[in-house]
């Protein structure tokens, strides 16, 4: 029956047309709490790897590549989820230096992650940009760690980035100068949203009153 099950779910996740791939993974590795579980899931997991690959369908691989990590991580199996990281490389190098993060191994994570910022492409380089600053500054090297999240932030300008960039330059005392250069850079984007939320994080009601008052008048005008 739990065989049936997990061969379902499999279907659902191989055939998915409607986008759903990001919570039918979670479904699959939730389903599994025993040995025999964790060894079925591995083994259409594995199979349908080499297919990916054969298809030269990279989405669908680090998909699976995954699945495969997480399955190891909740079966407590260290050994395979190394092993299985340093074999698919290419899509598990995030993984890992995560695992080395969470064994407060941050000077190895540093090294690693410096390893492959040559490697990284798009979105995921600029995620792996952050997570070197984050790694920075946890062990004190706030400097870096500021020019790193603004680096970032410049690829993706979203408010959890924007939090860390004003942590870390006030804890330097470069707020005032960070400030400038991140609302001059906001204003030639034309980026609305983060320009408020600057202001508003840092209490200047006056800049925020007019960001959206600029705003509201722009909305006014286009109806």
């Amino acid at each position: 029956m739990k065989q049936t099950i997990h061969e379902a779910n499999w279907k659902m996740f191989v055939t998915d047309r409607h986008d759903f791939s990001d919570c039918i993974p979670k479904m699959i590795v939730d389903s599994c709490g025993t040995e025999e579980d964790f060894s079925f899931i591995e083994k259409l997991a594995s199979e349908e790897l080499q297919e990916s690959k054969a298809r030269d369908d990279e989405d669908h691989v680090s998909k699976i590549v995954d699945i495969l990590l997480n399955i190891y991580e909740k079966r407590k199996d260290e050994k395979k989820f190394l092993l299985f990281c340093e074999k698919e490389f290419e899509y598990s190098y995030f993984r890992y230096i995560e695992y080395l993060e969470s064994k407060g191994q941050i000077k190895e994570a540093i090294q690693y992650c410096t390893r492959v910022l040559d490697f990284a492409k798009g979105f995921l380089k600029t995620d792996l940009v952050e997570k070197m600053g984050d790694l920075r500054h946890a062990c004190g090297d706030n400097s870096e760690s500021l020019s790193l999240y603004l680096q970032s932030f410049k690829d993706r300008p979203a408010e959890d980035l924007l939090e860390k960039i004003t942590h870390v330059s006030n804890e330097l005392g470069l707020w005032k100068d960070v400030k400038k250069k991140l609302t001059s850079f906001m204003a030639e984007q034309g980026d609305t949203h983060n320009l408020l939320e600057l202001y508003v994080r840092d209490k200047d009601l006056a800049s925020s009153f007019k960001i959206a008052s600029e705003h509201i008048d722009k909305g006014c005008k286009s109806m």
